[in-house]
């Protein structure tokens, strides 16, 4: 399903199920993968549809706040991040990655923190350039519409700390490697402020979701 179908039996619509499905089934393929520290079954790089609609005729996928004032494709912005979080993934925990001297590592930090921020732009909160989307959500969002941004906003900040952290994790990993010297006591971990102000994000996120709610997975 990763491949453009080439059967004419298919209709317009057809061909957008098609699609839908196949981003929905790697959407759950790569935060598996995210979670679990295992490959996805589908590579990020070989994927050779396109992205959801970003104008869909049915509107499937869309979410507009109770003033008219913001649109959220939610499907788009999902498999979007999907492809972010196998590139994540790939460049940062693999096998090979791990070998990857200090300039490349932190060459890949920054492309992928980058994407990030510019994907983060999709999002309702943190397009408004404002410290506190949760304040957003609450008062500008109806509440069947939470789960939805809340699950995006809870995992671009997760993305956020797994990505700036990647330099500690690569260095624990040499230490643990050669054994550690006085010269590591005095290392500093880069991107620290940033994944403090993520991990700050995340705690106010969570007070948005309800206690019969216990279970949301992020």
């Amino acid at each position: 399903m990763h491949r453009v179908a080439e059967s004419r039996l298919l209709s317009a619509s057809e061909k957008e199920q098609r699609f839908r499905v196949f981003w929905i089934a790697f959407s759950f393929d790569v935060h598996t993968s995210t979670r679990s520290g295992r490959p996805c079954m589908q590579n990020a790089n070989d994927i050779g549809i396109d992205l959801p609609s970003a104008s869909p005729r049915d509107n499937l996928g869309i979410l507009v706040n109770s003033n008219g004032s913001a649109v959220l494709n939610f499907l788009s912005a999902k498999a979007q991040f999907s492809v972010l979080h196998g590139k994540v993934y790939d460049r940062l925990f693999t096998t090979s990655a791990v070998e990857k001297s200090k300039t490349v590592l932190d060459g890949d930090i920054q492309e992928l923190g980058e994407e990030l921020q510019r994907l983060g732009r999709l999002i309702p909160g943190i397009s408004a350039g404002t410290q506190e989307p949760h304040r957003i959500i609450s008062s500008n969002w109806n509440h069947e519409q939470h789960r939805h941004l809340l699950s995006l906003l809870l995992g671009f900040h997760s993305c956020a700390m797994t990505v700036y952290s990647a330099s500690w994790h690569h260095h624990l990993h040499l230490i643990k490697a050669r054994g550690p010297t006085k010269a590591d006591l005095a290392v500093a971990f880069p991107h620290f402020d940033r994944c403090v102000q993520a991990a700050y994000e995340i705690v106010d996120l969570l007070s948005l979701i309800s206690r019969n709610e216990t279970s949301f997975i992020w």
